[in-house]
């Protein structure tokens, strides 16, 4: 899952730098010649570090942006890897966003803090949490169940069953 996850962001990077003249493009794009494309694209960087005039929470947030995109692949890739898999890894996906509208329902962005703003919309994402969360539980412990149950049948002196911790 890695080598895929790898390849995947190598091509997204290669078409990135290919197609960086689209920005050339009148009517399109932001420039007009190489000078200023450079301008714009060192004035986009030194911004994301706190330079060039711009304040520093660009910098913080874009990093805690990319660190939890990369910890959102490693969970996924190790959810995939050392549970059940594919199937597993969509019904947690699947309660991702509910749960993160209800973050964002209880935490404003600027500034951050914490102020609960309640109307329809959070109840629908309430009530789809409410299925999917014991339906996730009860997969998960039908999966033991299964796991126990396939050790105690293969229970034999070369291959002793071995007892979960749960």
């Amino acid at each position: 899952m890695m080598f895929y996850l790898f390849w995947m962001h190598f091509y997204q990077l290669l078409t990135a730098l290919c197609l960086f003249w689209a920005d050339f493009i009148p009517a399109f794009g932001y420039t007009d010649n190489i000078q200023h494309f450079w301008g714009n694209w060192s004035f986009g960087f030194k911004c994301f570090f706190g330079g060039a005039g711009c304040d520093s929470k660009c910098g913080v947030r874009g990093t805690m942006f990319i660190v939890m995109y990369a910890m959102g692949y490693v969970g996924t890739v190790n959810l995939a890897r050392f549970s059940e898999g594919a199937t597993f890894v969509a019904i947690v996906n699947a309660a991702v966003t509910p749960l993160g509208f209800l973050f964002w329902t209880m935490f404003r962005e600027s500034p951050f803090g914490f102020h609960p703003a309640v109307d329809i919309t959070t109840w629908f994402s309430i009530g789809g949490l409410v299925p999917m969360v014991p339906a996730i539980f009860l997969y998960t412990m039908l999966e033991l169940h299964e796991r126990l149950e396939e050790c105690i049948a293969s229970d034999t002196p070369e291959h002793p069953a071995v007892t979960p911790l749960l």
